[in-house]
């Protein structure tokens, strides 16, 4: 304790974080463009009110996009932009978490419409059940974060109380994410390629079988890029005295 991290460290530290941040961007990415691929090359793409089929698929895309691909970059924003000064960070993160909440909104929406056209009951999938758990708890974590550690009226003693819940939270609902994505998947795979075809390994299986792969791959990824002590942000000393050390997933 008390001695200086020697900079070398510091150095292969953040060699290692930009690895995993290309590892989880590149993931990612073939995620949701082979989504894109299920959805508008096999599944009749995506509309708003007018088929039930397609309907669900904007649920899928949008889910996949925001819920779990930008949720997952702003967890790991704070790590990715060491540098820069933390409110700054702190805009962008909370910039990504309000775009994933005006997107989870529509896409719960267009997932309920979807069951109305069909007449079926809603939330009865264990898909669903993670889901809106996943849901809730990300829509607490973001208004806990807007009130508590972006806005500057919370007391200092409130924000070093809530900092490690927010902290631990974070990780914790991004996991729940990815499972109900994982879920999701698997319904829309089975259901689409009823009959036998799923068995067959043909393109549309093959397909949103490696947008799982790449979706685990991302979720263990931005997990451990969230959770390492190695790659925690630095402190900085212009700019941490205004919100101290209240930030987000470091």
């Amino acid at each position: 304790m008390g001695s200086e991290e020697d900079p070398r460290d510091y150095d292969f530290s953040r060699k290692m974080f930009k690895t995993g941040f290309v590892v989880a961007a590149v993931s990612g990415i073939l995620m949701w463009l082979l989504m894109f691929v299920w959805v508008f090359g096999f599944t009749g793409g995506v509309s708003w009110g007018t088929d039930s089929k397609t309907e669900i698929n904007l649920h899928v895309i949008l889910m996949t996009v925001f819920m779990v691909y930008l949720q997952g970059h702003g967890a790991i924003i704070f790590r990715t932009l060491p540098s820069r000064p933390k409110i700054q960070v702190k805009l962008i993160h909370a910039g990504f978490h309000l775009s994933t909440v005006i997107a989870v909104s529509i896409g719960l929406w267009s997932a309920v419409r979807a069951h109305d056209m069909k007449g079926q009951p809603h939330f009865f999938t264990l898909h669903s059940w993670i889901g809106i758990i996943a849901i809730v708890l990300f829509y607490g974590q973001f208004l806990a974060g807007f009130f508590i550690f972006l806005l500057p009226y919370a007391p200092m003693r409130l924000r070093n109380f809530a900092l490690p819940y927010h902290k631990f939270m974070g990780p914790l609902i991004f996991l729940t994410s990815c499972t109900a994505a994982a879920t999701g998947m698997m319904m829309k795979a089975l259901g689409a390629l009823s009959g036998g075809l799923y068995e067959q390994r043909t393109a549309a299986g093959v397909t949103i079988n490696f947008a799982a792969l790449f979706l685990l791959i991302f979720c263990l990824t931005v997990t451990y890029l969230v959770l390492e002590p190695r790659f925690k942000r630095r402190p900085r000393p212009e700019g941490e005295m205004l919100l101290s050390d209240s930030g987000g997933s470091q």
